[in-house]
């Protein structure tokens, strides 16, 4: 005689064989879905259709996306709250879904919301307040640096080399916080964005180096305002059409406003950012 088990048939939801999820994941998911199919998909065929000096104009598709994305509550806002296993696997889900929407406008809404990300985890509510209802960039990348880890992770460099201090620095006074330089030509939302995260080298009074050769840096959330930047280009980029994207030349631009993070970089989904941001001791 035989015995006959019956083994139940995983789930396969929107992302294939999810394991253990909630209701309330789930719920999130096709929330998010919808939002993707309903609302991102035609934005973006329409965004992709206009000329590069219309479609970013106030009152365009690009910025009814944002409008409508914030109503969603799914920025550094929404997940503030969250523990941090909750927080990662929502992040997880959003990304997935909002990128088979249109892979354009979820990079803009993700580059769109680090400011406001690092404002969170600094815990400082004057950042807060600064970002809020903004849509931000991340000064990061920059022509004869990009995203150069030996510039962000030292113990990667040979031996006795220098790191690479870039091109976009940043020189702190008693009461100032001085630009000079370039980001590089793909910083997603850098034509329109209303507030910017600053991950840069900088000096502090003792050069921009230490006696290994590794670089000081900062991480500032700046106000992005016409006065703050010089565009060089105002175009698409064909990898992602509906993510604006532009190079902003900052020379000698002194801020006042600009507000420095501490240096505590952990988020409530234990994302680290990465970055130059060790000051002297």
């Amino acid at each position: 005689m035989s015995s006959h088990i019956e083994v139940p048939l995983p789930v396969v939801g929107l992302s294939g064989f999810d394991a253990g999820l909630s209701p309330e994941a789930k719920g999130a998911q096709e929330g998010v879905h919808r939002f993707a199919s309903e609302v991102m998909r035609p934005i973006g065929r329409e965004v992709d259709r206009m000329p590069a000096d219309q479609a970013y104009l106030p009152g365009s598709p690009f910025w009814q996306f944002h409008a409508e994305a914030m109503k969603l509550g799914l920025g550094p806002e929404g997940m503030a709250g969250l523990p941090p296993e909750q927080a990662a696997l929502m992040e997880g889900i959003v990304v997935e879904e909002l990128a088979w929407g249109d892979a354009g406008l979820a990079v803009s809404a993700g580059a769109g919301g680090m400011p406001m990300l690092m404002a969170h985890a600094s815990g400082n509510q004057e950042l807060i307040d600064l970002c809020a209802g903004k849509l931000g960039c991340w000064g990061a990348t920059q022509p004869d640096r990009g995203s150069d880890g030996l510039t962000l992770y030292p113990e990667e460099r040979f031996p006795g080399s220098q790191g690479n201090k870039g091109n976009l620095q940043a020189t702190f006074t008693a009461d100032e916080i001085v630009f000079n330089g370039q980001t590089s030509a793909w910083v997603s939302n850098g034509p329109v964005a209303q507030v910017a995260l600053m991950d840069i080298v900088a000096d502090y009074g003792q050069g921009f180096f230490d006696e290994q050769g590794n670089t000081f840096g900062c991480n500032v959330i700046v106000p992005w305002t016409s006065r703050a930047y010089h565009e060089a280009s105002r175009s698409k980029n064909s990898a992602s059409a509906h993510c604006h994207r532009a190079r902003s030349s900052l020379t000698t631009f002194v801020c006042h406003a600009a507000l420095p993070l501490p240096p505590v970089t952990t988020t409530n989904s234990n994302m680290r950012m990465p970055g130059p941001m060790r000051e002297p001791q």
